[in-house]
């Protein structure tokens, strides 16, 4: 901790960080808290300053720099797996045009719709039942 003076010769309790600037104090005197109220600034409180109590990890950056260099890069795995998925779905497309129970779709004149008539899906099962006599 560094401690400065005001301009009236008294010792201030703010630090000055590795830059050169002045910090505002963890615990400040009522001069301090005047010249930075007057700045426009505020002290904060002990309570405000978060503590982070947790202890270093010598393996996280290490980790971080193996698990970056094993992943594959994200736009080609984003690529690959789009390309992979549209073939995927053009197959199950072609699959589902390719039904024999569907009757292909075609576009019918006006005179052809007037005679044109829909397949009965019951009139295998009717005729059946009709020819058994009940």
């Amino acid at each position: 901790m560094e401690l400065r003076t005001h301009e009236n010769g008294g010792i201030c309790c703010s630090t000055v960080n590795s830059r050169g600037e002045h910090d505002m104090p963890q615990h400040p005197c009522d001069k301090c808290k005047q010249h930075f109220a007057s700045r426009g600034l505020r002290t904060l409180k002990t309570q405000e300053r978060p503590m982070d109590y947790t202890p270093p990890n010598p393996y996280a950056e290490p980790l971080k720099l193996l698990r970056g260099a094993a992943a594959p890069p994200a736009s080609s795995f984003a690529a690959r797996y789009a390309a992979e998925r549209t073939r995927e779905f053009a197959v199950e497309h072609a699959a589902a045009l390719r039904t024999p129970s569907r009757p292909a779709l075609r576009v019918l004149a006006a005179e052809e719709l007037k005679q044109y008539m829909p397949p009965d899906p019951y009139a295998a099962a009717l005729a059946r039942l009709r020819s058994e006599g009940r």
